[in-house]
């Protein structure tokens, strides 16, 4: 993905953390960053957030993806659940 290629791993924990997965954090010197939480038996992805700028992706395994009749613009990126591009 070239959108990515720049991002690099910075954190990723060891255990499970209060959210009950396995966290690894990615960024760059440009402004993005990639958060993604894996299953901790056997290590599948259960979530990820991806921000570049203004702009945020999140995405969760059974989600529903957000329609653009659903997004509500506050200024902010959205904090919803499923799949959204601001």
């Amino acid at each position: 993905m070239a959108l990515g290629s720049t991002l690099r791993l910075r954190t990723k924990t060891p255990k499970p953390d209060d959210s009950g997965y396995l966290v690894e954090k990615y960024a760059s010197s440009r402004p993005s960053r990639l958060t993604v939480w894996r299953h901790p038996t056997g290590g599948m992805v259960s979530a990820f957030e991806f921000i570049l700028k203004d702009s945020l992706v999140r995405a969760a395994v059974g989600q529903q993806p957000v329609t653009a009749g659903e997004m509500v613009f506050s200024g902010r990126p959205m904090t919803g659940m499923g799949m959204a591009a601001v």
